[in-house]
This record gives C-alpha cells, sequence and structure tokens, in this order.
C-alpha cells in the first residue's frame, strides 16, 4: 500500500502514529521534495541526506545545511531523524540554524520553531522542515 498524497495519507490513518504497518512512505513523492518557501528552502519530511547533500538549491542556498549533511547516513530521511532523534542527530544543529517546521492537518497548516520533541499534536503531520536562506 503506497500512498500517493497527503490525501491519501490522512485517509489511511489521520496521522504518523495510525499509519498501518504495511505502508510504505518512501515512495510517496509529495514527501520527497526540496523547494523555496519565501525565505526558507523547505524539504519534506522523505528526502534523504544523500539527495540534500546532492541537491543544487542545497549547495547554492543553503551551505551551512550541505556542511551539516556531511555527518549523516546518506540514505537516512530528514524525518527519521527528527521523529526519532538521536543525540548524535542534527537536531541541535538545525535549531542553531533557525530551522522550523510546518506541520500539516487534514484541515490546515501551521509553522513553528524546531524543538524537541516535534511540538506535533494528535492528527497532524509533518509536512516540511523549513532552513533559511543563507
Amino acid at each position: 500500500m503506497n500512498p500517493q498524497s497527503l490525501e491519501d495519507l490522512f485517509t489511511l490513518a489521520g496521522d504518523w502514529a495510525g499509519l498501518p504497518q504495511d505502508v510504505s512512505l518512501e515512495d510517496v513523492r509529495c514527501l520527497q521534495w526540496i523547494s523555496i518557501k519565501g525565505d526558507y528552502l523547505a524539504i519534506g519530511p522523505m528526502v534523504t541526506w544523500g539527495r540534500i547533500r546532492g541537491s543544487d538549491l542545497v549547495q547554492k542556498l543553503a551551505p551551512s545545511l550541505l556542511e551539516l549533511s556531511q555527518g549523516f547516513e546518506q540514505n537516512r530521511t530528514l524525518g527519521e531523524e527528527l521523529l526519532k532523534p538521536s543525540p548524535q542527530g542534527p537536531g541541535e544543529k538545525l535549531i542553531s540554524l533557525g530551522a522550523k517546521v510546518e506541520l500539516l492537518s487534514s484541515g490546515s497548516s501551521r509553522e513553528t520553531d524546531l524543538s524537541f520533541p516535534l511540538p506535533i499534536a494528535e492528527g497532524e503531520l509533518l509536512r516540511s522542515v523549513l532552513i533559511p536562506l543563507a
């Protein structure tokens, strides 16, 4: 079972905790993007560190994120690192860059400063991580 949109995810689960075990997020394109959103570089939670390192946008607009990314396993995703943080993870470094998170519910979205534990309310999904542009 591979949902192809955020609407599919909400239909299946309502939030990350409610996802059935047989749901694979690896191919969900709506969670795998890097783009510019206002004064931020927006990164979907299923983007891997390898893709972050290879991104022209990251290389040009967020050199501090590029430098930070060098210490992390190529196939791990940004969402994995934030939803299951470890002491060696990028959390504190991302906070020092001024990162925010965009959280999405079925009716709205909101942005908030990155902090731990992530301030995800019931019924919300991590939509993106926002890194200030250099």
